[in-house]
């Protein structure tokens, strides 16, 4: 997941009901990107990102490589967030893949 990366917790930023895809599977409520390994280091390659008022999409280039450089992967990831009750945005779908 792009928290156990880094070990930070990232289950703040998705709503309750978020769904979660990688590589075309249902992850449930594990936030997880395709690609992205426990270790290493994470970097953002190209973003872009369309926002409305109660309703916004991302889609993110990304490179993740391991701690020992042996081992990379490249991958796209794509965020619909939506606006909760108290205004805050939330991630409510996420879909990534591996190239």
């Amino acid at each position: 997941s792009p928290g156990a990366a880094s070990g930070a917790s990232v289950d703040t930023l998705y709503s309750a009901t978020a769904e979660i895809v990688l590589n075309g599977r249902n992850q449930g409520r594990t936030p997880a990107f395709a690609g992205i390994r426990p270790g290493g280091q994470v970097a953002i390659s190209s973003s872009r990102l369309e926002a409305g008022r109660a309703t916004a999409w991302s889609l993110v280039r990304y490179r993740w490589v391991a701690d020992d450089g042996q081992s990379a992967a490249e991958g796209f990831a794509t965020f619909v967030l939506g606006r909760n009750s108290s205004g805050q945005w939330k991630i409510v779908h996420v879909h990534s893949s591996a190239e």
